[in-house]
């Protein structure tokens, strides 16, 4: 189960990173981030793993709306400053600590 769960993850990343320059950009670092960690050994359960990629998936479409959301934003916008986390970024914030587990 845990073969399938980093199957489905990686697919979601993949889909995440051919959606467009844009929102490769918002959430690529995040998402490079899982993906890393998931190149490793981990001891993480299987609830741990299928959940992550719940949020994975999850997060695709958050930060596909955010990325329209920072597009029209005005320059000064909260939702533009470089510390801001966004809700699809923190999304795979959190698939990180679910699986970052050695």
């Amino acid at each position: 189960m845990k073969k399938f769960a980093n199957l489905t993850l990686l697919s979601c990343a993949a889909v995440l990173l051919l959606s467009g320059s844009a929102l490769a950009n918002h959430c690529s670092a995040d998402l490079t981030k899982v993906q890393q960690r998931l190149s490793q050994p981990t001891s993480a359960s299987t609830n741990a793993l299928e959940a992550s990629a719940s949020l994975v998936q999850t997060a695709i479409t958050a930060c596909q709306d955010e990325e329209v959301e920072i597009a029209a934003a005005p320059p000064d916008a909260l939702i533009r400053q470089p510390g801001y986390v966004t809700v699809g970024r923190s999304m795979l914030l959190n698939s990180f600590q679910l699986i970052d587990v050695r």
